[in-house]
C-alpha cells in the first residue's frame, strides 16, 4: 500500500497537493510535514497504520461501488416509489420483488467482501479481496 494512502487515512485533513512527489521517509521522519496536521508520525506509526488503513479504504471503495451499482440500476425515485407502493398490480409487485431481491443480493455481496477484508491479516490479503457482484 502506498504511504500517501496511509497518511491520508491517518490524517484526513491532509491536502493531497502538498504531498505531490514528497513522500520520502527517512530513518526517523518524513521528508516534509505540515505542523498544522499535528505531530509527525514516525515510520513505526505509519507501518502500524498500514493494515487498518488498507481495510478501511478497501471497505469504503466497495461500499461506494455497491451504492453506485444499485442507484445506476434502480434510481432513488424508483426505489422510493416501490417502497411507498405507488405502483400497483401483479406485474408491479413482481418487479418490486425482483428489485428488492437484487438490492439485497448486492448488499450481501458487499457485506461478504467486508467480512473477508476484516478477517485479513496482511495488506496483500486485503488487496486480494474481490466482490462477486450479482448480475
Amino acid at each position: 500500500m502506498e504511504m500517501i494512502a496511509v497518511l491520508r487515512w491517518m490524517f484526513p485533513g491532509l491536502d493531497a497537493s502538498m504531498m505531490a512527489g514528497r513522500t520520502q521517509v527517512f530513518a526517523d521522519r518524513i521528508g516534509w510535514w505540515d505542523d498544522a496536521l499535528g505531530a509527525q508520525p514516525t515510520p513505526a506509526e505509519i507501518a502500524a497504520a498500514e493494515l487498518p488503513a488498507a481495510k478501511a479504504i478497501k471497505t469504503a471503495a466497495n461500499r461506494a461501488e455497491c451504492e453506485r451499482r444499485i442507484y445506476a440500476r434502480y434510481p432513488a425515485g424508483r426505489q422510493s416509489s416501490v417502497a411507498l407502493g405507488i405502483y400497483s398490480g401483479a406485474e408491479a409487485e413482481a418487479q418490486a420483488a425482483i428489485m428488492k431481491d437484487w438490492i439485497s443480493d448486492m448488499v450481501a455481496a458487499e457485506n461478504a467482501a467486508a467480512d473477508a477484508i476484516e478477517a485479513a491479516t496482511t495488506v496483500q490479503q486485503v488487496e486480494a479481496v474481490a466482490v462477486t457482484w450479482p448480475a
